[in-house]
């Protein structure tokens, strides 16, 4: 089964409210949300009420991606997610539905925003997409997407969402995972203490534009043939 997990995985530890399960269908609005949560800057620069369509096609499309897709659940709620990839380029097929969510989001704004306001949105994101995919280093496995509510964050969910992918991808003999994030917006010093080690560094247009700042893009890598067990 794609992004399962071990019995241990699902067994709550000693003294942990915190679980970690396969991420569901129904997990799609919450993840949404807490994204928006999770990055206050990026949302709130984001014109119209977009935010919540930026995100979800963020979303989508890691989803769509990944083969592994996980959650963490404290109770009933997630408070966390990690979609990842454990295999190489994506194939003819898994691009053209990449494309179709990206044009459905596309349509999403067209209607919500005026034309200038939709068109810089696209033209500033593609660009951040050309300089990340030739900026991206030949690896075999990326983290897509990983987020965790702010109300639960330090709690060291991330972690365990982050080494649970690092696991199953080491399974499955992948040689290196990257990942990409940005400066500021994302705590990229998390990366750093896993081992991670920053590839390359540019502008993020998309986030410069909408953040109301200059925005950095950073791309780290982890090589599992260095890192220890």
């Amino acid at each position: 089964m794609v992004g399962a997990v071990t019995v241990e995985d699902r067994t709550r530890e000693e003294g942990s409210a915190v679980y970690i399960r396969p991420y569901l269908p129904s997990d799609r609005d919450r993840c949404v949300t807490m994204s928006v949560e999770a990055w206050p800057r990026m949302s709130s620069g984001l014109p119209g009420r977009t935010a919540s369509d930026f995100w979800g096609m963020l979303l989508d499309i890691a989803n769509d991606y990944s083969d592994v897709r996980e959650v963490a659940c404290a109770s009933t709620s997630v408070v966390g997610v990690l979609l990842g990839r454990r295999r190489g380029s994506l194939s003819t097929r898994e691009s053209i539905s990449q494309v179709r969510i990206f044009l459905s989001f596309l349509r999403s704004i067209s209607r919500k925003l005026p034309l200038r306001t939709s068109t810089s949105m696209f033209c500033t994101l593609l660009l951040t997409e050309v300089k990340i995919m030739f900026n991206s280093p030949r690896s075999d496995g990326e983290v897509a997407f990983l987020v965790v509510d702010p109300r639960y964050q330090g709690r060291g969910i991330g972690l365990r969402l982050l080494d649970n992918f690092i696991t199953q991808a080491r399974s499955s003999d992948v040689h290196m995972i990257s990942v990409y994030t940005t400066d500021p917006g994302c705590n990229w010093r998390f990366y750093e203490k896993r081992g991670f080690r920053r590839v390359a560094q540019f502008e993020d247009d998309f986030g410069t534009r909408f953040e109301g700042e200059r925005s950095s893009g950073l791309m780290y890598a982890l090589d599992l043939l260095e890192r220890p067990l």
